[in-house]
């Protein structure tokens, strides 16, 4: 019999659908008035972006999750969602003045095939606001996004205190401001492999127009529905520690793909990767010196999030 398939694979050029929930479906990354969540959410992706050498498509950080649109080269996904996920929790407990586990859960990372289906999963990313009944128009949501990016082609800047440097710095002088020890990271798309025939001012108008449109179409059901959206005010009052009345659920899959076959070969080369790790599993409890796991996998215990 095949082996369960419950191992991340990960391949050098591949994009990820990445998600991930708070504790709960807590609001704990809800928008500030001050921007102070904002900036923590901003900063800790354009840290761990560089530092792993992850290319970021597409982001947005709602109320008690995010969604990412991804590619790591390194095949270094876990390792990046570790340090991403471990330095956000650690921010934002210190900014909510609360300790405990922020993301119960193991991120959700399923391979995106086909171009069409990539467009589709970054006009889901940044319309996710609209997609939600929360703002009209994806530059009407305070939150943290890449519409912006995507609009202007410019990159965002993230500014946090790095604390271990801090903590140096008075060391030696106790009256350092916390000026001295800001940290300074940009997040700059990256460009789709399938689009680098473009310019910059082609892929802009790309994107805009397909995110617009699907953002026309979705203002256009409401009105019919007679439905109206939360609004960026009501967002900012919302408790942290509350949760939405029905948090939507949704089954984890391996794949994201349009084209039936395409999905299937995927499914069985990963069953055949799968059924490989699980050879090199008994022979690492069998302690022998020599095990060779396959391509894009991790032996055990080697990335754990904490």
């Amino acid at each position: 019999m095949p082996a369960v398939d419950n191992i991340r694979i990960y391949e050098d050029d591949a994009f990820y659908f990445v998600t991930n929930r708070c504790i709960e479906a807590k609001f704990l990354i809800r928008p500030d008035d001050d921007g102070e969540m904002q900036r923590i959410c901003l900063a800790c992706l354009a840290w761990a972006a560089q530092k792993h050498e992850v290319e970021i498509f597409a982001y947005v950080f709602m109320s008690n999750h995010f969604h990412l649109l991804v590619r790591a080269p390194k095949m270094n996904l876990s390792e990046f969602m570790r340090d991403f996920q471990r330095e956000l929790a650690a921010r934002l407990n210190r900014h909510r003045n609360r300790t405990g586990t922020v993301f119960p859960r193991p991120f959700d990372a399923p391979k995106v095939i086909g171009d069409d289906m990539f467009l589709e999963k970054l006009k889901y990313i940044v319309n996710n606001p609209c997609l939600s009944d929360l703002v009209r128009h994806p530059a009407d949501w305070p939150g943290v996004s890449s519409w912006k990016s995507h609009q202007t082609g410019e990159a965002q800047v993230g500014r946090l205190i790095d604390y271990k440097e801090l903590r140096r710095l008075r060391r030696k002088d106790p009256s350092t401001p916390r000026e001295e020890a800001m940290r300074s990271d940009e997040l700059v798309l990256a460009t789709p492999p399938m689009w680098e025939d473009k310019s910059d001012e082609e892929l802009r108008q790309l994107i805009v127009a397909q995110v617009e449109e699907q953002a026309t179409e979705l203002q256009k059901e409401r009105a019919r529905r007679r439905r109206r959206v939360v609004g960026p005010a009501k967002l900012k009052r919302m408790k942290v520690r509350h949760s939405p009345p029905a948090p939507k659920c949704y089954p984890r899959v391996k794949c994201l793909c349009a084209d039936a076959e395409k999905k299937k070969a995927y499914l069985e080369e990963r069953m055949t990767t799968v059924d490989a790790y699980k050879q090199a599993m008994g022979r690492w409890r069998r302690g022998k010196s020599s095990v060779t796991f396959p391509t894009g996998t991790h032996p055990p215990g080697l990335c754990r999030c904490a």
